[in-house]
Order: structure tokens, then sequence, then C-alpha cells
């Protein structure tokens, strides 16, 4: 990135405002000039649920929940319930928490399977609290004093047009450009790259890099005739979803519920005021009329205009090609198309206590914590204190206290970067550009922490500190190797 100063962001849904606030953010030392053309904003959909995941990037991007809840008529989403999907009268809820606890070191699913076999019957549900909680309307944040209290997480239900306005303003806070004209014509230089888009009023607009935020119109990407994509609707026939407007749900419980039906399945969700109900089905097997009626009927009460979105499931087969990203539906085109992970910070601070680009805020350590993850702290000395000549074990230990309180201690762990030991193998104007980024010496290092055989040095300042011994556990690698063992362990991973 450091040869690129100038990104053209084309696009005006959500995607692309995310994506200019997430450039702000991660390359604000860079200073470069984010700009955001604008298409013709698609009323195609009303509302939108989000997993948790979403807690994590707002947090990174320093969007403050309170704020951004009043904006977006947002509720909280506890889980998703799933009706008739097996047979008549079946449901099924999906919280967003654990289920159960370890009985004397065994995982709890054991005890259930063992329950199913001797009973012929489980409820996961009745063991968790976000379930509980989620049925019966309630909601507390996740608390990390206790196993229970910080069993779950969560995501919201908002406003779609809400929040892509709030997106935009706060990317347009943190210094993104907007540019209201509209897209005319993409133009291609000699190399086959995007040297520039002309806008409508025959203004022309240069960039380094070039992402497609458009939607399936990919308007960039077909520019470039990167068209070639591999088609899912064998697997995922869905090519149309509606959303309309449906009365306030009276008593609302915190989630999502889907209800299936014989060309696809409905939904309602609910907002802080009414809320948004949809229908995801196939055109090749009822027609539009018929899709609204069976959402009608399914879901009495629904009022005003639908909204549409065409979908084609599927991903295009290059989503980086030349100097252009494919982002959001432009790369991606289908409506379930969201992963949760938890994100591993592997080699940041607090900037709390040291104000620098790479360390991060209190806000950001609480979404990496909303999404499972772990900050990871850096050893590096111009990471920990603004002048790295003065940098000792104890500024480490502040660090890894100041997570812990912020983020809760199952979240903090070590990203120790010993790289001391492999400088003289860098090629002098490697380590110059290096240095020039991290604005200090990135050689210099607190005194006995130079390589890995110092490491006991950091336990005896733990235990110093009178921090417990399973949470010193937990920062050593214990945390670590949960996320490890829990996302490596997964099928196809």
């Amino acid at each position: 990135m450091t040869n690129v100063k100038r990104v053209v962001i084309v696009g005006s849904g959500s995607e692309a405002w995310l994506t200019a606030a997430a450039l702000q953010v991660a390359f604000k030392h860079l200073k470069l000039d984010v700009c955001v053309v604008e298409t013709q904003a698609a009323r195609d959909v009303l509302g939108r649920w989000t997993l948790p995941s979403s807690r994590g990037i707002h947090g990174l991007l320093g969007i403050k929940e309170a704020d951004f809840v009043r904006a977006t008529n947002a509720t909280f989403k506890l889980a998703t319930e799933h009706c008739g999907w097996q047979g008549e009268g079946s449901r099924y809820l999906h919280a967003h928490g654990e289920i159960g606890s370890d009985l004397s070191g065994t995982p709890f699913y054991r005890y259930l399977a063992m329950q199913a076999s001797m009973r012929g019957e489980a409820d996961p549900e009745q063991y968790s609290l976000a379930a509980a909680a989620a049925r019966r309307g309630r909601f507390a944040r996740p608390i990390a004093k206790t196993a229970l209290t910080s069993s779950f997480t969560y995501g919201y239900h908002l406003d779609d047009a809400a929040y892509r306005a709030y997106l935009q303003a706060h990317a347009l806070k943190l210094g993104a450009r907007r540019m209201e004209s509209g897209l005319r014509d993409v133009v291609i230089a000699s190399d086959g790259r995007i040297a520039s888009v002309t806008l409508q009023g025959g203004a022309s607009l240069e960039g380094d890099y070039f992402l497609d935020c458009s939607g399936r119109d990919a308007v960039l990407m077909q520019a470039l005739s990167n068209t070639a994509r591999d088609d899912w609707s064998t697997w995922l026939p869905n090519d149309r979803i509606s959303s309309i407007a449906a009365p306030e749900i009276a008593d609302a419980p915190a989630l999502t519920r889907t209800i299936a039906s014989d060309a696809g399945w409905c939904w309602q969700m609910p907002l802080a005021s009414g809320s948004v109900a949809g229908i995801a089905y196939s055109s090749a097997f009822i027609s539009d009329d018929e899709a609204l009626d069976r959402l009608r009927a399914t879901i009495p009460g629904v009022t005003g205009e639908p909204a549409m979105r065409t979908l084609a499931s599927g991903r295009r087969q290059q989503l980086w090609y030349r100097n252009c990203i494919a982002v959001g539906a432009s790369g991606v085109e289908h409506v379930l198309e969201i992963a949760t992970r938890p994100v591993l910070a592997t080699h940041s601070s607090a900037r709390a206590l040291r104000d620098h680009h790479r360390n991060l805020t209190d806000e950001q350590l609480r979404g990496i914590a909303a999404t499972g993850g772990v900050i990871c702290v850096n050893f590096l000395a111009g990471f920990l204190t603004e002048d790295p000549a003065e940098a000792e074990i104890g500024h480490l230990v502040d660090h890894i206290e100041h997570i812990a309180e912020v983020a809760g201690i199952d979240h903090v762990g070590l990203g120790p970067d010993f790289v001391h030991e492999v400088f003289s193998e860098l090629v002098p104007p490697w380590c110059e550009d290096l240095a020039a980024m991290a604005e200090f010496d990135v050689r210099a290092t607190i005194p006995g922490l130079e390589g890995p055989r110092g490491m006991p040095l950091v336990t005896r300042a733990l235990v110093e500190r009178g921090m417990a011994k399973e949470d010193i556990r937990k920062v050593l690698g214990g945390n670590v190797m949960r996320v490890f063992r829990a996302e490596l362990g997964r099928p196809g991973l």
C-alpha cells in the first residue's frame, strides 16, 4: 500500500461506505485519498439482520454502539428461530451463544447426545442463556466476569437505508470524499488497468486502485472484461428476495424468525419502531405476485410497496483483477453469504496507553472481543510507550492489564514480534521503509525481551502484578489456542 495514494470506490450501498471507512481507519497513517463515486441507490431491501461479526468491524471502525442503534432504528439479535424447516410445527432456535458448559472436563454436547439416546430427545435451548433471553425479548450486553454472563454474543436488526446513511456520515467524518454526479464511463489504460472513471458531469477522476461496490452490475469488473464466475444456482436456487414494512411485534423476541415455504422461505425481524418482513424464493417455481401473496398470508398486516432484489448465487472467479477489487455483491452474490469467525489481532497493543495507528482503541478492543477473538500485545518498544528508549517490561504488562479490563481476560494474548535477530538479513531499503511506516526505530526492544529466552520475565511480571494463575495461562497462550482449536478443527478448514 505504500505506493497507493488514491482509491476510488464505485457504489452507493452500505458496502461502499463500510469499505471507505475501513480504508480510512486502516491506512490513516498513509493519508489515502478515498473517494466514493455514488451510483444510483436501488431501493432493493428495507431491512437487514447481522451476525455478531458485524460488531467486530464496527468496533474496528470506532462506531459507538449507542449512537448506531439510535440512528438505524435497530434492535438486538440474540438468535434466529427456524420454523417449519423439518415439517409442519417444527422449530429450531439457533442462539448466538454457548450451549451448556463442560462437565468435569467433558464437552457438554456429549451429555446432550447421551440424553437423546436415553430419552429419545434433547433440548439444547434450555441450556443456553442467549436462547432463554431471546425468547423472552430480554437483552443485556455480555459481561466478562463469569463464564455464564460471557457465554453469548449478539447481532442487530436494522433499517437498511438508515444504516447506509449512518455509514456514509461516519466515513465522511473519517475523511473520505463523496462524488454525487454519478458514473458515466470507465477508462482503461494501455496496460489493461483502470486509469480513471468519468463522471456524469464530464469530470475525470483518476486513481491508483479501484474498488467495485456496485452490486450485481459490477460496472468496473465488467469494464475490465472480468466476467467469469462460479454459478451456485444448482444448490442455491433462490433468485429473488422481497421485503416489505410490517406492524410492530408485540413483546418482540430478540431474534429473527424464518418460516419455510414450498418455494422458498419467509422471514420477519423486529425494529425499534415497526418491523420488516420478507420472502426469499425461486422465480422458477413461483411468480413475484404469488410470492407477495404468500408473504401476506404468512405474516398478516404487511403494508406499502415492497422492495425487490434479484440474486445470482455464486461468486466471481477473480475478486482481485489488476488494480480493481470486487467487494460485496460485485464479488459474491448470495443473501446468506455471511461468515462468523473470531478476529485475531496478532500484533496490536492498546491505543489508550500509546497513541499509535497500529494500536487499537477501546472500541476496537471490544469489537474484537465480540467476535470471540484475541488481541495479542506487541513487544516492540515503540508500540508500548512514546519513548522506546525508556521502555521496560512494566509497560508491556500495563497494556496486557488494560486490554483484559476493556475486552476481558479471555481476549488478550501475546504477539512478541521477535524479529531482532533477522534484521541483519533484510535489505537496507526495506528496513528504511519499515522504519518510516512505523514512525519509530523498530529495532528498539524491551531490555531482556530481545528474543524468546526472555519470556519467563513476562510470566514473572504478571505474577508480581497479582494476576491469577489461570489468567496468566490464558494470556501466555491459552486464549489463542482456544481459538485455534475451535476454528482449525472445523470441517473444511
